[in-house]
């Protein structure tokens, strides 16, 4: 604990020789650009050091305060995501891949799926490879068809993803010998944060039965169209690195170059968000199509917010605002 308290004085001395060398820098240098960028690596390199050496010595100190030598309680260990999907599968179990959730499930699968996302191993989902491949629908809050309803029959829906072209296909198969079944087409891109216009009011109502919240009493949320006009998209794609050192650029207070600092503070939507564009709809009956129909400039934003090996999980909305958003749960197809 000696150890690391010392390290802390140093690193606070270390701080202030930061400022002081670059305040006597600055009459040498007329970029302030190249002394905040050096100096900004310099602070990130001594973080990261210091980060590992805490590491290290945590075992030293634990069970005490600093200045203290009262005990205190172990901080219980988070669920592993393994535990938590296994909790989701569970609840999900007899909600019929969502279509027989009640309010009060919709609710308690929402917390445990937020759960799972909060323990997303990757910070860019939306461009990890395993993103690729066919996944099957294990629950969802979405209307139909996407919720594997077609009119009076309910089948199996299936997401289909090819990374190297941007395609994209939502697929409906309902047995047996998927006598029946539907496909939908589109193209994908990554999504820059431009929200959408909504054009079908209808469409919209029908969907934000799908929307869940855990702000309301009933877990179903009842969006105000004036209030979700006036909703900015969250920067959700932004890695910490990169918060990191748009602090580090702010606490230099350096000028630097207009565009580096564009790019650091601009968030990066397209981490984990597509802009996904349907392109027709394909009904079959026996494999033979019936119905066929295009769309006329009909997009989704599709947020990958968990993905691993074998199970991802997608907020799809009309908009890209946060409040239209329903949840796809998914595995992958075992080949």
């Amino acid at each position: 604990c000696e150890d690391l308290r010392s390290l802390a004085h140093r690193a606070e001395r270390g701080v202030a020789m930061v400022s002081t060398v670059r305040m006597s820098l600055a009459p040498v240098f007329r970029s302030s650009a190249s002394i905040s960028t050096t100096l900004m690596f310099f602070l990130v390199f001594s973080t990261l050091s210091a980060s590992a050496f805490v590491h290290k010595n945590d075992a030293k100190c634990a069970g005490r305060h600093w200045g203290a030598a009262a005990p205190v309680a172990m901080t219980t260990a988070s669920p592993s995501a393994e535990s938590v999907k296994s909790d989701i599968f569970d609840a999900i179990g007899s909600t019929k891949r969502g279509l027989a959730a009640s309010p009060e499930q919709r609710v308690q699968i929402e917390r445990k799926i937020q759960a799972l996302e909060n323990l997303c191993p990757v910070v860019a989902p939306a461009r990890d490879p395993r993103m690729a491949g066919r996944w099957i629908v294990r629950y969802t809050t979405a209307p139909p068809p996407s919720n594997g309803q077609l009119g009076p029959f309910v089948g199996v829906a299936e997401q289909e993803i090819d990374l190297k072209d941007g395609r994209y296909k939502n697929i409906l198969r309902v047995g047996p010998n998927d006598w029946l079944g539907a496909t939908l087409d589109a193209t994908w891109e990554e999504w820059d944060g431009q929200l959408l216009e909504e054009q079908d009011e209808k469409g919209r109502k029908e969907w934000m039965k799908g929307a869940v919240s855990l702000d309301d009493e009933d877990g179903i949320s009842d969006l105000d169209a004036d209030a979700a006009e006036s909703e900015s998209p969250k920067p959700d794609g932004v890695a910490p690195w990169e918060n990191m050192l748009n602090s580090l650029q702010a606490i230099m207070g350096g000028k630097g170059d207009d565009q580096a600092k564009q790019r650091l503070s601009k968030p990066d939507f397209g981490a984990t968000s597509w802009r996904v564009t349907f392109e027709s709809l394909t009904i079959r009956f026996f494999g033979s199509p019936i119905v066929n129909k295009k769309f006329d400039e009909t997009s989704r934003v599709w947020k990958m917010t968990y993905i691993d090996d074998d199970t991802r999980v997608v907020r799809a909305g009309r908009t890209g605002r946060s409040a239209d958003d329903v949840v796809f749960y998914m595995t992958r197809e075992e080949s």
